[in-house]
């Protein structure tokens, strides 16, 4: 994971910050402090740009299949991929 060859761009703190900014604009907080699977995978989410490039789109998709069909906050989760995904995991300093 680390060598000569690792090369940062972009910081994670912001990523994280624009995340839970983004969740609350949106009205999961309560979500998340109340439903552990919510929970569970906006943590995913926030840990996703601390892997390997080529990783991060697989676990993309394997937090999106965590996520239950009879969820609560299916709906606003779904947003909230796209957002990460539109914004963050489809620009040239993040994806593929």
């Amino acid at each position: 994971m680390f060598g000569n060859d690792v090369a940062v761009s972009g910081c994670w703190f912001h990523f994280a910050q624009a995340l839970v900014k983004r969740m609350r604009k949106m009205g999961l907080s309560d979500a998340c402090q109340n439903d552990s699977l919510t929970k569970t995978v906006f943590r995913c989410l926030l840990s996703l740009l601390l892997l390997p490039v080529g990783d991060i789109m697989p676990a993309f998709d394997e937090v999106i299949s965590l996520l239950d069909d009879q969820s609560p906050s299916k709906t606003l989760m779904q947003q909230l991929f796209r957002y990460v995904s539109r914004q963050w995991l489809n620009k040239s300093t993040v994806g593929p």
